[in-house]
């Protein structure tokens, strides 16, 4: 990968040379969205990876063994980071922090579809994954409406340099609306199992044969490894959504960022790709505080109970709402409360930012 060169834009690049047609492909499939019944998704998805999945295949089906299934996700992330190329760098002490909460509750649909971007980039520097197999730069992250069978799914494409075999792109799927995010990546690895086995025995028996295992030891040890690096991800997604503190990190960009409004010219309308990458700041305001108060609390007082300020992790709350005299009205409502200042002065505080989602 080229230094000098932000490494989303270099995927573009390299996946723009390898499928020529792949970009504009996938504009003329979102400006069909809505045309017919079969091509309706939701506008925070910018196209569904059945879109990437034609781009990738040429027409061709493609089973889980091909090396071009790998691309597919690939293609989808790059596709609609395009339309705005937002690069995400956060605080480095926030960042600390929130990598360091490793989030575990559930995966919800209300709060990730507040993305500000189709597709945004988080960067992820001095981090390493997969018990030191791979050094991640950054992930990919972008929300999927399967147009079968209408799941709403949250994507997680790792930007890494593998130990042994240099850059990749390798994703993680997140199937939303499951009580926690292990169950979520297990449901995703038991729904792999099963598309294997409908395919064909063969095919079962070349996968384990190529990887020197069963496919349910397989799955369990990708699992194991993907849950570690997605709670901590998570965490992080959250907090730009919910946090508000993004800045622009060079002049001449928008205030905050967005999704791409269509413009109309001889009576068509069409999305432009932004011309480069927007970078933004995120979390400054929280990373300033963390920075004075840690300073400001560097040992005990002379009681010795005083404690260093530190961040609550991010945490779901439940609550029964509705008449009580009234069993069967009555709903479960999940409220996401995004990192806390903990040990803080009342100046110092952020306020909680909570979504009302109804379960």
């Amino acid at each position: 990968m080229e230094a000098a060169e932000p490494r989303p834009l270099t995927w573009l690049r390299t996946l723009g040379q390898k499928y020529p047609h792949a970009w504009d492909t996938l504009q003329k499939f979102r400006a069909m969205r809505g045309s017919k019944p079969e091509l309706s998704w939701p506008n925070w998805v910018y196209v569904p990876v059945a879109g990437a999945y034609a781009v990738v295949s040429q027409g061709d089906f493609l089973t889980p063994a091909d090396p071009r299934m790998l691309d597919v996700s690939s293609v989808a992330a790059l596709g609609a980071w395009r339309m705005t190329k937002g690069i995400y760098r956060y605080d480095p002490v926030l960042f600390e922090e929130l990598w360091a909460s490793e989030y575990e509750g559930p995966i919800t649909l209300e709060p990730l579809r507040q993305l500000p971007e189709w597709a945004v980039y988080i960067e992820t520097p001095g981090i390493t994954i997969w018990r030191g197999a791979a050094q991640l730069h950054g992930f990919f992250a972008f929300l999927e409406f399967d147009l079968n069978t209408h799941h709403n799914e949250l994507y997680l494409v790792w930007d890494v340099d593998m130990e042994n075999e240099g850059a990749a792109l390798i994703s993680t799927v997140l199937h939303l609306d499951h009580p926690t995010l292990e169950d979520s990546l297990r449901y995703g690895a038991e729904e792999g199992i099963t598309n294997v086995d409908k395919l064909s025995p063969e095919l079962r028996r070349s996968l384990e044969k190529a990887h020197g295992a069963p496919l349910e030891e397989l799955n369990e040890r990708s699992t194991e490894l993907n849950l570690e690096v997605a709670k901590r991800a998570v965490s992080l997604l959250l907090y730009l959504i919910a946090s508000g503190d993004v800045r622009p990190a060079k002049p001449g960009q928008p205030e905050k960022p967005h999704r791409p409004q269509p413009t109309t010219r001889k009576g068509k309308s069409k999305l432009a790709a932004a011309p480069g990458p927007r970078h933004w700041d995120v979390g400054v305001r929280f990373g300033n505080l963390l920075r004075g108060a840690y300073a400001r609390s560097g040992s005990a007082n002379a009681s010795g109970t005083s404690k260093r300020p530190h961040v609550r992790r991010a945490h779901w709350h439940g609550y029964w709402v509705g008449p009580r005299s009234k069993p069967e009205e009555r709903r479960l409502e999940l409220r996401w409360l995004p990192p806390i200042l903990v040990g803080a002065s009342r100046d110092e505080e952020l306020p909680s930012v909570i979504w009302r989602v109804k379960a």
